[in-house]
């Protein structure tokens, strides 16, 4: 079994191989490129080697001058984005946010809390987040379609999006289950959905498994603001597990191909090959981008073409080669470079018709 779901209508299960759709690829990642400063009633201040902003309930006002902003998480069609995390609201004396990657035991995983994470909040005093997106160069509001990937929620917790966060779908994998829960009263008014995740065996499960992992896809937004809350009595201290946003949950999906149309009558048939370039980080992008099919020894191959996800031929931005009934596409270095060309599908369509000998 995949997962189960328990009357929750935004949730959606993605099976092995699944991943989220290339309009929603964009994802916050955080590079050694990725610079961050964190600023209290408007004043800047001196993180030094801390992990974290330690940020008091004095500092979290109405003229949200208070945030945790990071330049240069990656780009969306083409140009630079920077995310600025705001408290808008917070009714505990002291939380905290992740201001550089704070590995388990010193050994990095895939769980680990990564920048702009929430952590140590008293047990139901989670703050009020506006994740707001800009733009690096001019600093102007960005809107965006995108995802976030979270993990480490448990069925004691919920998590609430507000309405301006225009959530799309939330997506789990692996053997997860999904609840939508009713949130306490006076939680978040207007809020999309609560949800809760445990995994079907009951058992605990290490950070970077699957089972720990879902997604939300949002947008077009300029910010994602959530708020999330724990029930447990007694606790003190306790991780809100919403706030493990880190890239990388789903794999990059494999090149699917298909008939696109076939003409008996003129021995023709013509395949595509479509496969997907997510956005990236500058440097983190693709050292490579590579299209490879082979063809049946019965067909000729006659034309091979490559279109972006508009349906432009970008066929000259690759080094498109065949060898026998081996086909390979790869992009060249300045087609990677461009931001503009990821996050998007590409396909290759090759054009086929019967060999003579075999028409007969």
């Amino acid at each position: 079994m995949i997962g189960k779901i328990v009357d929750a209508p935004y949730v959606k299960i993605l099976s092995e191989g699944q991943i989220i759709d290339a309009k929603y690829s964009f994802t916050p990642v955080f590079t050694s490129e990725t610079t961050v400063k964190y600023v209290e009633n408007g004043l800047e201040k001196n993180l030094g080697s801390q992990n974290t902003a330690y940020i008091r309930k004095n500092a979290v006002n109405s003229s949200q001058n208070t945030y945790v902003e990071f330049n240069n998480i990656g780009y969306h069609n083409g140009r630079k984005i920077g995310m600025r995390v705001v408290p808008t609201e917070f009714s505990g004396d002291e939380f905290q946010i992740v201001v550089k990657n704070t590995p388990v035991n010193g050994v990095g995983t895939l769980g680990d809390y990564q920048p702009g994470s929430i952590k140590n909040t008293p047990s139901g005093l989670a703050p009020t987040l506006e994740y707001k997106f800009f733009y690096g160069d001019t600093e102007e509001p960005a809107e965006i379609s995108g995802h976030f990937n979270m993990g480490q929620l448990d069925l004691q917790e919920w998590l609430a999006f507000y309405p301006e966060s225009n959530i799309v779908d939330s997506l789990v994998v692996g053997n997860n289950v999904l609840n939508e829960i009713e949130l306490p009263n006076g939680a978040v008014t207007g809020a999309v959905t609560g949800v809760a995740r445990q995994s079907t065996d009951g058992n605990t499960v290490s950070l970077n498994d699957p089972r720990n992992t879902f997604s939300v896809t949002f947008g077009p937004t300029t910010k994602v603001k959530l708020k999330a809350g724990a029930e447990r009595s007694g606790s003190t201290g306790s991780t809100i597990g919403f706030s493990r946003l880190f890239p990388g949950s789903f794999s990059d999906p494999d090149p699917f191909k298909q008939v696109e149309d076939k003409k008996l009558e003129d021995k023709k048939a013509n395949f595509v090959v479509t496969q997907l370039l997510p956005n990236r980080a500058v440097d983190n992008k693709y050292n490579n981008f590579l299209f490879e099919d082979k063809i049946e020894e019965i067909l000729n191959i006659d034309n091979v073409k490559v279109y972006n996800g508009l349906g432009a031929d970008v066929s000259t931005s690759f080094d498109i080669k065949i060898v026998g009934q081996n086909i390979t596409a790869t992009a060249k270095s300045n087609f990677l470079s461009d931001m503009n060309n990821y996050g998007q599908y590409y396909k290759m369509r090759i054009e086929t018709t019967l060999k003579d000998n075999l028409s007969n």
